[in-house]
């Protein structure tokens, strides 16, 4: 279990990052629970609840994607981009 369980106060987190809604750009806050987050727009009511080990989960699939792309810049591979034959009518695709 999570230690947050026995916890008597809010815990409470004011973030940098803004989001603009409705036209404004209003600060993400957090709100930790024992066994979830939520997360929510400061000025707004509608929060979002998400799972710590969803927020993990979701954490390791970016840190996954900076290494391929790490690794594919170190090998030299590129992503595929299109070029044209001189005709225009069709497309080739080449790797560079």
């Amino acid at each position: 279990m999570s230690h947050l369980a026995t916890r008597k106060s809010k815990l409470v987190f004011t973030t940098s990052d803004e989001v603009k809604e409705r036209g404004k750009y209003r600060p993400v806050v957090i709100e930790a629970k024992a066994d979830y987050a939520l997360v929510r727009l400061a000025g707004m009511r509608t929060s979002l609840p998400i799972s710590y080990a969803a927020i993990y989960h979701h954490a390791a699939k970016i840190q996954a994607e900076r290494e391929r792309a790490e690794r594919q810049s170190r090998t030299g591979l590129r992503t595929r981009k299109t070029v044209k034959r001189a005709s225009g009518a069709s497309v080739i695709w080449k790797r560079f």
